[in-house]
């Protein structure tokens, strides 16, 4: 298969079309190609497809179900929806019923982590690990050519799967190692933001002038919104941070007033547009020629916001209350970032002048710091 954009030979599984055909992206510039029809629905048989699962219509679910009661049987088939029909494609009848019966449980319990968690295992079967024994495990996590964040992310998620089926271990500890994030110019992320579709682009432009983690901005509400006042209420703050509250540009405003208000959250759940995101990121970035663009992330914003504040106002507290963070400790990371980026740049500021008491207030509000006296004038001064 080539690419006839990029003439590419890389493609990855993109889901499926309604009527069962296998979409294929390119890695490369992200073109999408649709497999021709293949022979089992032409055979006579008619498919109804529900999320990105295939089942026979009049069938009351696959083999793998058959044998279940009613109401179990809606969850096994629900979970089947939710993971993708590739993740239980080419394993063992005995490996597939314990993942089902492994996604049921996690649903019941709340969670819907259950297709990541799959993903790993079979990540860890290809790499001809046995999942009944702890130590092949191991053997495996020491082969594997990773990260140590990636090999702890395996470490937890066997460890969920095995006290699923009542076994323990000792779980080999990782340390990820602590790196610098990667800060893109104003510039590269207002073309990324340029080129992306229209409610993709009003969420980044929102992390952009916010701040917010993509989970938080998933969870914004319309009500949440003050559009008056061009304030956003991040009310259902993740990983233990404060709620706060950001002020919005006009241009954003008039941007979120032209989406439709058809349900009570804003956006798309986070899963979603991270892979709307991905898929767009690729596109712009082989457009532009441009591949620092493939190392922004949708986390990325807040990188850029927390060092923009930060080198606006010269205040790690004003930037820990901005990110909601409960220690400052985690916002430090931030001032040791502008002052790298601030090495050998001179400092810019705007200056202004007070003659009376009216003057000089104005000015104090609107951020600038008091310099010195000339001539019976008070000089003020702000950085650009």
């Amino acid at each position: 298969m080539i690419c006839s954009r990029c003439g590419s030979t890389e493609f990855y599984k993109n889901g499926h079309k309604p009527d069962g055909r296998q979409r294929w992206q390119c890695k490369v510039c992200g073109r999408e190609r649709v497999e021709t029809r293949s022979s089992d629905l032409n055979s006579g048989e008619t498919y109804s497809y529900s999320g990105l699962s295939r089942t026979r219509e009049g069938s009351c679910g696959s083999p793998l179900t058959s044998g279940l009661d009613g109401e179990t049987q809606e969850r096994s088939m629900a979970c089947q929806e939710t993971a993708k029909t590739d993740l239980l494609k080419d394993l063992s009848p005995d490996l597939k019923g314990k993942f089902i019966e492994f996604a049921v449980k996690r649903e019941n319990q709340g969670f819907r982590d259950a297709p990541y968690i799959i993903s790993t295992l079979r990540t860890l079967i290809r790499r001809e690990a046995n999942l009944i024994d702890p130590e092949s495990v191991k053997q495996t996590l020491k082969k594997i050519q990773a990260a140590d964040s990636t090999k702890r992310m395996y470490a937890i998620h066997y460890e969920t799967f095995l006290k699923f089926l009542g076994g323990t271990w000792d779980r080999p500890v990782y340390k990820p190692k602590d790196k610098n994030p990667f800060i893109p110019t104003e510039e590269e992320l207002d073309q990324l933001i340029a080129g992306f579709p229209e409610k993709l682009a009003i969420l980044c432009q929102l992390l952009k002038e916010t701040g917010v983690r993509i989970g938080e901005a998933c969870s914004l509400k319309w009500e949440d919104i003050d559009f008056e006042r061009r304030i956003v209420s991040v009310n259902d703050p993740e990983k233990g941070s404060e709620a706060r509250l950001q002020r919005i540009s006009n241009q954003l405003i008039i941007m979120l007033n032209r989406l439709p208000r058809t349900k009570k959250t804003i956006f798309a759940k986070k899963g979603t547009i991270q892979a709307v995101f991905n898929s767009y990121r690729k596109r712009v970035a082989h457009k532009l020629a441009n591949p620092r663009l493939l190392k922004i992330h949708l986390h990325t914003f807040r990188h850029w916001y927390a060092t923009n504040e930060y080198l606006k106002m010269r205040d790690i507290y004003y930037v820990k209350r901005k990110l909601g963070h409960k220690n400052v400790t985690n916002t430090e990371r931030y001032m040791h970032i502008a002052e790298a980026l601030l090495t050998g740049k001179p400092d810019e500021f705007i200056s202004k002048t007070a003659r009376n008491v009216e003057e000089t207030c104005i000015l104090v509000e609107s951020g600038f710091e008091y310099v010195c006296d000339f001539n019976e004038i008070k000089v003020f001064r702000k950085r650009k």
